[in-house]
């Protein structure tokens, strides 16, 4: 559905979600592709590594829930609040022009990777620290 303001919507009928962005699709979409998004080094300047990643995951809360929307048969859903994840990672944080909070999922893997890998540091330390100790008691 197209609204009077040019919103495209698919896969819904509620007028909240066609006027709360310009390009909705509830469902899936983009057939055989994935969405993507530009990442090439080329395009990028200022890059730097995702500082205390690990703590920002800790600060995060998955949810369950459900859509207000009497509509949508979507069933139970999980997730992240947007209003939540903001003052954590306001880099994956938009706004629509109506005030409504949407969180880019895909951006959210680079802060994931980077909390694992502080933690496969952690491991590595424990682990040789253990090594360490047992050579010790032999």
């Amino acid at each position: 559905m197209i609204t009077n303001t040019g919103a495209l919507a698919v896969g819904t009928t509620s007028f909240i979600t066609m006027e709360s962005y310009k390009f909705y699709v509830r469902g899936k979409a983009g057939g055989d592709q994935d969405w993507t998004k530009d990442s090439d080094v080329r395009l990028k300047k200022n890059i730097h590594t995702i500082p205390d990643a690990l703590e920002k995951v800790r600060s995060l809360r998955g949810v369950t829930y459900e859509l207000k929307d009497e509509s949508s048969d979507a069933g139970p859903q999980v997730g992240f609040v947007a209003q939540e994840v903001e003052p954590i990672v306001p880099q994956v944080v938009v706004t629509s022009d109506e005030g409504y909070k949407a969180i880019q999922y895909g951006s959210m893997v680079s802060v994931l990777v980077e909390a694992m890998k502080e933690m496969d540091a952690q491991i590595q330390q424990l682990n040789a620290r253990i090594v360490e100790l047992e050579a010790q008691q032999k």
